[in-house]
């Protein structure tokens, strides 16, 4: 199916390549609404529609047949977001893949906005989200705020410097097909996510652009079995082991001797040490917090994000414990934020409120993961 056909309009986009979108759902019936009407009334259509119910117990499976014909159901059992990811790629044409999660949805004009980037056939797309909670209220968040280039030569040099690139979550990105096809996901853990594997081998497989612009509204709520915005120490370890073994993994499939940061520590982990040490009840020293601001001046941040992680870094010196716990949930996520906290960073990022970059999100945070399939 080509753009011209699919649209009725010979001479618009007729170049580009196709785009189709998967969604992958599990257990967020009374997201769906929201999700697929975003999708469907967009200016310009996408050529495919695709959503992977990865084994949903609520009604999920219901309420998308009522979408049929307007979209393709494919009901499966429970296998993890790889899984579907991997079923998405196999049954899908389209030369280019957006994955959306079911509890996310669309800005007006995302195809038409999107399209023009492909026809440089990169490896991928990611563009900014707009954070919103659960009543679609907005936070006061965008992210992530990517440098004015930002392509896979300094991806690479971030998984180098922090361990992981200025990425966004699922709902941030798009995938060209025939690359996830070449990464054989089926050998990966299909119970790992979208955003993990996947997105930390793309910029070794070819071109990124980073679209400075917000496209998608992520959905932050309670309901997320990750529990991102309420850590323990437990969750921090987990998340370390997590980041260690996709390492393993990309260096399995990319054929590298070592990750990017060699024998170093990357900031994404030197940060979820200090981290640990407020639920463990360690007081950091003085030596983990200056590894911490060395390492982010490394880093390729905008000096407003600097600054902000500066300062919140070296606010764990006070000796007050219940200062420290703060520090980390408001860290963690702009819901744990007050309003005065939220203010300071609109302040200092210099975007109006509602539509602030989140500048306490680079990169080593960038994937604010939103795990349901466990």
């Amino acid at each position: 199916m080509t753009a011209s056909t699919a649209w009725g309009k010979p001479d618009a986009f007729a170049s580009y390549p196709t785009i189709g979108v998967l969604i992958t759902s599990y257990n967020y019936r009374q997201y769906i609404p929201d999700c697929l009407e975003s999708v469907l009334n967009q200016d310009v259509p996408f050529d495919e529609i695709l959503v992977i119910d990865d084994g949903s117990t609520d009604g999920s499976v219901e309420l998308l047949r009522c979408y049929e014909p307007r979209i393709k159901v494919i009901a499966q059992r429970n296998g993890g977001q790889l899984s579907a990811l991997h079923a998405g790629v196999t049954a899908m044409q389209s030369d280019y893949l957006y994955t959306l999660d079911i509890d996310d949805y669309l800005a007006p004009g995302f195809v038409r906005e999107i399209r023009p980037h492909l026809a440089r056939r990169p490896a991928k797309v990611q563009f900014q989200l707009i954070g919103v909670d659960a009543e679609k209220s907005r936070l006061g968040s965008i992210f992530p705020t990517y440098p004015r280039t930002y392509g896979a030569v300094e991806m690479i040099e971030d998984n180098r410097i922090i361990g992981f690139y200025q990425c966004p979550p699922t709902s941030g990105n798009v995938f060209r097909r025939d690359i996830l096809l070449g990464m054989e996901l089926e050998r990966m853990n299909l119970r790992d996510a979208i955003d993990g594997l996947p997105v930390l081998a793309i910029p070794y497989l070819g071109p990124v652009i980073s679209v400075n612009q917000p496209l998608a509204y992520y959905r932050a709520h309670g309901g997320s079995d990750s529990r991102w915005d309420k850590p323990d120490s437990g969750l921090l370890k987990r998340e370390l082991d997590r980041f260690h073994f996709r390492w393993t993994e990309v260096c399995r499939l990319l054929d590298l001797r070592e990750p990017p940061f060699g024998s170093d520590t990357p900031l994404y982990v030197l940060e979820r040490n200090l981290m640990r040490s407020v639920f463990e009840r360690r007081r950091p020293v003085a030596s983990d917090v200056w590894a911490y601001c060395r390492k982010l001046l490394e880093a390729r941040l905008t000096a407003r994000q600097k600054f902000l992680l500066l300062f919140w870094s070296l606010a764990f010196l006070v000796p007050l414990p219940v200062w420290r716990r703060q520090l980390v949930l408001a860290r963690r996520s702009p819901l744990n934020r007050s309003a005065a906290l939220q203010t300071l960073i609109n302040a200092v990022t210099r975007i109006p409120s509602g539509l602030a970059s989140d500048g306490a999100a680079p990169a080593a945070n960038a994937v604010v993961q939103k795990r349901w399939f466990m």
